[in-house]
């Protein structure tokens, strides 16, 4: 005979169980009712489209003004971007530049420099890599060189890797002669291409290509406006993947408004573009937000 403490008990013990057998019924039914929405909700995180990454790509002319640049650069709204590819830069050494290690003293930027040749002696000019992503497995190319009869340069490309937040990116940046003519400048270009197209990986390819709408007697006298070098590069880049950041034909120099300088992409979509005049370059940048596309092909 239970007495009426046995009774307390019996009846907690029943309340208890009846509450922890509601709790895990109530459990279940919400992990069933939130557990598609879940699962959809990843699929769609997934799908989504990646996050932008901005680069700027712009000739700075020798630009001894570090500071100056900087703040004209801020002044266009090109001063947060996150990856420059930049030519004609300054340099003390081949891989030495304090111009470009000082471009954006208040940002943790990280820098690739190599010298192309000699304007004096301890004087280079040369091609950078400035970003906020740490750079990897950088390199240099060496490109074809022309005898010009005066002012030959050596030219080069420069390459590295980022991790950005939608995996490895392949960054190439390069600055081609002036005086040569279509055929000749596909053939100067061709090694850092087929350098983009081995890596299989997402690409931003930009510099000051030079293409003038000349063709070249001897790589001194220009016969104005016979051939159109940016077609012939943008046929070529397009028959390898590559997509132009600019739509159309978009001047990119002071002088008769020629389109020198490009950024192209494989594996990447463009979303803003924009093309901003510079008081302290004869180039004009050129911006663009860039995001991975999954759809590309390898």
């Amino acid at each position: 005979m239970m007495n009426r403490k046995g009774v307390c008990r019996t009846g907690a013990f029943k309340c208890a169980f009846r509450n922890a057998a509601t709790g895990v019924s109530l459990s279940l039914c919400t992990l069933l009712l939130f557990l598609p929405a879940v699962f959809c909700g990843r699929l769609r995180a997934e799908n989504t489209p990646g996050s932008a990454i901005s680069v700027v790509s712009l000739n700075v002319a020798t630009n001894d003004s570090p500071a100056g640049l900087a703040e004209e650069i801020g002044l266009k709204g090109l001063g947060e971007a996150d990856i420059y590819l930049l030519q004609e830069v300054l340099g003390e050494d081949l891989g030495i530049s304090s111009f470009a290690e000082s471009l954006f003293p208040n940002r943790a930027m990280h820098v690739f420099y190599q010298g192309a040749f000699e304007l004096k002696p301890g004087r280079m000019c040369g091609l950078a890599i400035i970003s906020r992503f740490p750079l990897h497995d950088t390199k240099v190319i060496h490109l074809k060189k022309y005898n010009l009869n005066f002012r030959s340069r050596v030219r080069i490309a420069i390459t590295a890797r980022i991790d950005g937040p939608d995996g490895t990116i392949t960054l190439i940046n390069t600055h081609l002669d002036t005086r040569i003519s279509a055929s000749q400048r596909l053939e100067q270009l061709q090694p850092l291409v087929n350098h983009a197209v081995s890596t299989q990986l997402p690409t931003i390819l930009g510099g000051d290509l030079n293409t003038n709408p000349h063709r070249w007697i001897f790589h001194l006298v220009p016969i104005p406006y016979t051939q159109s070098q940016g077609k012939a590069i943008r046929r070529y880049m397009e028959g390898l993947g590559f997509e132009s950041a600019i739509g159309g034909r978009q001047g990119t120099h002071d002088f008769l408004g020629m389109q020198l300088d490009w950024i192209f992409l494989r594996g990447l979509r463009v979303g803003e573009v924009r093309v901003e005049p510079l008081k302290r370059s004869d180039h004009h940048a050129i911006f663009a937000t860039v995001r991975v596309n999954p759809e590309a092909p390898k």
